[in-house]
C-alpha cells in the first residue's frame, strides 16, 4: 500500500524527540520517526492541534471516515487535522483509534456512543457476602493496567466509555501507595488498613496492599516480538514501532530479540538480534511491513513459542504480542485461545500482551491469553502509555517473582456481618481453584503490587455463636479480625504460601494514611463509570469532593485529569 502522509512539523519533531528520550542517537531517531510514514512525509508549517501531544496523523482514504457525521455527532476532535493523499480504502479506520486529544471540553457519560466492534468480558459484580455462610473470598492477582489506559484514552477522545470495559481493580491499581516491603526471603508483604467508606456511612473499607519483592537478575533476556500486521492494525504502525523501541531501549548487550509478523501467514523478520547492537535493532524494527490481510493469531503464537523453545529454559524467555486481539483465522474463539495458550505454559516461556485500537479492541481474547499464559496485559493508545508501562516498569513486566498468584481473604463473623470484594469480577476463584496447584492464573513481577478493597459491615455477634473461626481455629483466636493467605508458585514451580493475620486491635485503628482515600476515590469513580448497583449513596458532588482532597498528590493528577474530562457532571 502506497500512502503519503502530511503531518505538522512540530509533531514529527516530537516523535523524533520520543526516540531521543529513550536514548537512541539522532540518526537512529530520524530514521525511526520518518520511516513510520513510509519515507513519504510532508511538513505543514504553523499547524497546531492541541497544547499536548495528540498524536494525530491521517492516512488517505477514498472514503473519509474521519469526516463521517456519525463518528461523534460531527466534531470528533478539536483543532486542525493532518492532510493526506494516496491510496487505500479503509486505512483510516484503525488510525482513528490511535488519535488522542487532551484539549476536548469535559463530556458526560450520557453522550452518544460511537460505533464499535470492541469486545470484553461482561462479568457481573461480586455480591455482598455473609462470612457465616461464605467463609472466604478468593481471587487471582491482577497487575494489568488495561482498563485504566482504556478509560484514559477514551475520555480524551471524547467518546463514551463502555461500562463493561471498566475493571475497578485496575482503576484502583493505577495509583501509587505506601506499602510495606518484603523482609528477608519473603516474596510478598501485606499492608492492611481500615478506613471510611464514603458512599455508605454504615460500612468501612478494608484495604489490602500486596507488595512483591524487587528482584535483580543476571539472566539473559530472549524476547520474541510477535507483531500483528493484519488489516485491522493498519494505522497503528507508528505507536507499535514506538512501543517496540521502548522495550529494546532497556535491553542490554547479550539479550536477544527476534521479530515475527503475522497476518494471513507468519514471517520471521529478524532472528536473535543482539540487543547491544542498537543499529541492528533499529533496522530489524524498520523491516516490519504492515501489509494487511486476515489475522492468524494462533499461527503467530505457535511460531513464537517454537522459536523460544530453542533457547536455554533457564533464561528469561518471553513472547510479546502486539495486536488488537481480532483473531479471525486459525483458532479464533476465546475458549480455544485459552486452551491453546495453557499448553504452552509448561515450556517456561512468559507472555506479555500489548493491545491497540479502541473501536476494534478484542479485550476478552487478549485478557484470556495473558491470564492463561503466565502473562501480563497492557493497552497502548498514547506515547505516555508506552513510557509508563515499558520504560518506568520494565523490570516489573519482564522479571517474574511469582506465578499463579491466588489470594484468599477470610473475615471473622464475630466482628464482620457482611463483606464485598470490589472489582476482580473476572478473577473470582473457587475453593477448588485455590487448592489446585495446576489452576492457571496471573503472575506478579518484580516490585509490582496488587491492591484489593473490601467493603465491610461490622457486627456485634454473641461470642458463643458458632463460626469457622470457632470451629477450626479455636476460641483463643477469636480476637483475629481477618486472615489473608497468598498461594503461588515460585519461578522454579515450587508451591509456596504466605499467611497474614489482622488483629481486632489493628482493625480498630482507623488509618490516617492516604492509601484508603486514594483507593476509595478510584473505586468510587470506577463504580460510577461502570454504573455499579453497589454505589449506594455515591453522588457526583461526593466524587468531586474526593477529587479535591487528593489533588495535591502527583500520582493522582493523571486520574484527576481524566475525571475532569469525563467525570460526574
Amino acid at each position: 500500500m502506497s500512502t503519503h502522509f502530511e503531518i505538522a512539523k512540530h509533531q514529527l519533531q516530537e516523535i523524533e524527540d520520543f526516540y531521543l528520550t529513550l536514548g537512541y542517537t539522532r540518526s537512529q531517531a530520524k530514521a525511526l520517526s520518518r520511516s513510520a510514514f513510509d519515507s513519504s512525509v510532508s511538513g505543514i508549517e504553523g499547524e497546531r492541534y492541541c497544547e499536548n501531544w495528540d498524536f494525530s496523523y491521517r492516512l488517505s482514504s477514498s472514503f473519509n471516515l474521519y469526516n463521517s457525521s456519525w463518528m461523534n455527532g460531527g466534531g470528533w476532535m478539536h483543532g486542525g487535522w493532518a492532510n493526506s493523499a494516496g491510496t487505500g480504502s479503509w486505512g483510516s479506520y484503525s488510525a482513528s483509534d490511535s488519535v488522542i486529544t487532551s484539549s476536548a471540553a469535559p463530556i458526560s457519560p450520557e453522550q452518544s456512543a460511537t460505533f464499535s466492534t470492541a469486545q470484553t468480558h461482561d462479568a457481573p459484580e461480586l455480591p455482598e457476602m455473609n462470612p457465616m455462610s461464605d467463609t472466604e473470598v478468593i481471587f487471582s492477582a491482577n497487575v494489568n493496567s488495561v482498563s485504566w489506559s482504556y478509560v484514559r484514552n477514551v475520555a480524551r477522545l471524547g467518546k463514551q466509555i463502555d461500562p463493561s470495559f471498566v475493571r475497578i481493580e485496575e482503576m484502583i491499581n493505577s495509583a501509587s501507595y505506601e506499602l510495606s516491603e518484603p523482609q528477608g526471603d519473603a516474596d510478598f508483604a501485606i499492608t492492611p488498613q481500615i478506613g471510611e467508606c464514603p458512599w455508605n456511612r454504615d460500612k468501612e473499607l478494608l484495604f489490602l496492599g500486596i507488595q512483591a519483592k524487587h528482584v535483580q537478575t543476571e539472566k539473559k533476556n530472549n524476547f520474541v516480538f510477535l507483531v500483528d500486521v493484519s488489516g485491522s492494525m493498519h494505522g497503528n504502525q507508528i505507536i507499535v514501532q514506538m512501543t517496540l523501541m521502548a522495550i529494546l531501549s532497556s535491553m542490554k548487550a547479550g539479550d536477544t530479540v527476534s521479530i515475527i509478523t503475522y497476518s494471513d501467514q507468519t514471517r520471521t523478520v529478524a532472528r536473535t538480534v543482539d540487543c547491544g547492537d542498537k543499529d541492528a535493532c533499529v533496522n530489524a524494527v524498520l523491516s516490519i511491513i504492515f501489509d494487511g490481510g486476515c489475522t492468524y493469531g494462533s499461527g503467530g503464537l505457535e511460531a513464537a513459542y517454537k522459536l523460544l523453545s530453542e533457547f536455554d529454559k533457564h533464561d528469561n524467555n518471553r513472547v510479546f504480542i502486539f495486536t488488537d486481539g481480532d483473531f479471525n483465522f486459525g483458532i479464533t474463539a476465546e475458549g480455544g485461545l485459552s486452551a491453546f495458550i495453557k499448553e504452552k505454559r509448561d515450556l517456561g516461556i512468559y507472555l506479555s500482551v500489548v493491545g491497540y485500537g479502541l473501536n476494534n479492541f478484542k479485550d476478552n481474547n487478549m485478557e484470556a491469553i495473558a491470564r492463561n499464559g503466565n502473562g501480563n496485559y497492557y493497552f497502548i493508545g498514547q506515547p505516555e502509555d508506552i513510557l509508563e508501562n515499558f520504560k518506568q516498569k520494565f523490570e516489573a513486566i519482564t522479571i517474574t517473582v511469582a506465578k499463579d498468584v491466588k489470594i484468599q481473604v477470610e473475615l471473622n463473623p464475630e466482628f464482620v456481618g457482611s463483606y464485598r470484594l470490589i472489582g476482580y469480577n473476572v478473577r473470582k476463584l473457587t475453593t477448588q481453584d485455590f487448592d489446585n496447584p495446576d489452576k492457571a492464573v496471573d503472575g506478579i513481577g518484580s516490585g509490582h503490587y496488587v491492591v484489593a478493597l473490601l467493603e465491610i459491615a461490622r457486627t456485634q455477634h454473641d461470642k458463643g455463636r458458632q463460626s469457622r473461626y470457632v470451629d477450626r481455629v479455636s476460641r483463643q483466636n477469636t480476637e483475629e479480625f481477618a486472615a489473608v493467605t497468598i498461594r503461588y508458585k515460585s519461578v522454579d514451580d515450587e508451591s509456596r504460601e504466605l499467611v497474614r493475620s489482622i488483629s481486632v486491635a489493628a482493625a480498630d485503628e482507623k488509618s490516617s494514611e492516604t492509601n484508603v482515600k486514594k483507593a476509595a476515590f478510584l473505586a468510587a469513580y470506577g463504580m460510577w463509570l461502570s454504573k455499579s448497583e453497589f454505589k449506594a449513596d455515591l453522588t457526583s458532588g461526593m466524587l468531586r469532593d474526593m477529587r479535591d482532597t487528593l489533588a495535591q498528590y502527583d500520582d493522582m493528577k493523571p486520574v484527576i485529569t481524566v475525571f475532569d474530562l469525563y467525570g460526574a457532571q
